[in-house]
């Protein structure tokens, strides 16, 4: 259903007039910040491993799980913050 298809998956105000973006396309998370006006400031979406679970007040939050460690215990995941700015 979704072949060739792009999905928002979310959209947050992350900031006063700041809008984040982001969809699922080709297996693959990506990101546009856009303001609420409509105007890209990105000539390209960002690519990301795994998607934000929230954006607000100029700060993005993802989680992130790292890879077992040598003795196979999983690691706790972590949290992962972007501050953005303009």
């Amino acid at each position: 259903i979704s072949e060739d298809k792009t999905l928002v998956t979310n959209l947050f105000l992350a900031g006063e007039k700041l809008l984040l973006i982001q969809f699922y396309h080709n297996n693959k998370y990506e990101v546009q910040l856009i303001n609420t006006e409509g105007n890209r400031f990105l000539d390209k979406p960002i690519k990301v491993n795994s998607p934000f679970i929230y954006a607000k007040d100029g700060v993005a939050f993802r989680i992130e799980q790292p890879e077992p460690d040598l003795s196979g215990t999983l690691p706790n995941p972590k949290i992962i913050i972007y501050k953005i700015k303009f």
